[in-house]
Formats: structure tokens, sequence, C-alpha cells
């Protein structure tokens, strides 16, 4: 039987090759940056037991990376959303993209979480 060149197969193999922001790099908490002004280079989406996130990493820290939190990620998932429609990926999307993490809060429900602010204007 001939080989079949299957024009998915660099998707197929993205999705089981794991997060290229990762290699070389060092773990981070984003709750470590509390109060300080990061901007991202790129991000990698990422699917787990609890959904959606990414993987960022920032300029001038480009020896670690973090893991989005639920703002961030609905943040960078707004923002693909627009670069898509522009016929951008998530590079574009991102890159340039600053943001603070503020400190912890707490809902009336009793559930804790850092809130994120994006910067426009920076």
């Amino acid at each position: 039987m001939a080989k079949r060149k299957n024009k998915y197969a660099a998707v197929a193999a993205k999705a089981v090759n794991g997060c290229p922001l990762m290699d070389g790099r060092n773990k981070s908490n984003l709750a470590d940056y509390e109060g300080t002004e990061l901007t991202i280079e790129d991000a990698y989406k990422m699917t787990g037991d609890d959904g959606t996130y990414y993987c960022i990493i920032c300029e001038d820290m480009l020896e670690e990376y973090f893991f989005t939190s639920s703002q961030l990620t609905n943040a960078i998932a707004a923002a693909e959303s627009a670069a898509a429609e522009d016929g951008e990926d998530l590079t574009a999307a991102v890159a340039g993209l600053t943001f603070v993490v503020d400190g912890l809060k707490k809902t009336n429900n009793g559930r804790k979480f850092r809130p994120v602010r994006i910067l426009e204007d920076n």
C-alpha cells in the first residue's frame, strides 16, 4: 500500500508532543509576581482535567514558564478569538500583552481567586 501524506499530521504531532514553551525552562507561579507588570511573549494552548488553559512565557523572564489562571485564560482566549477573525495566530494575539496579577480575593461563595488586570496602554 502506498504511503499517504496526511495534511493534519503536524497538528496531531503537536497534540502529543507537549508544550514546546516548557523546554529548557523552569515552572514558576504567577502569584509570586503579584503587582508586577508582566508582558507575554508567547503562549501555547493546553487542555487538562479542568479544561483549557495556556502555558505562557514572558519578556525578561524567558527562563521561566507559567500556567494561566482562569481570568488570564479567559483574557487570552478572547484575544486569540479576535486575532483569528483577523487571520492571525495565538502568538500574534498575545505577544506584547501586558498584565498585572493582583492579590488574592474571595468570592461571595468563599472561593479564592487571583484577579488579573490587562493593561491596554503601556
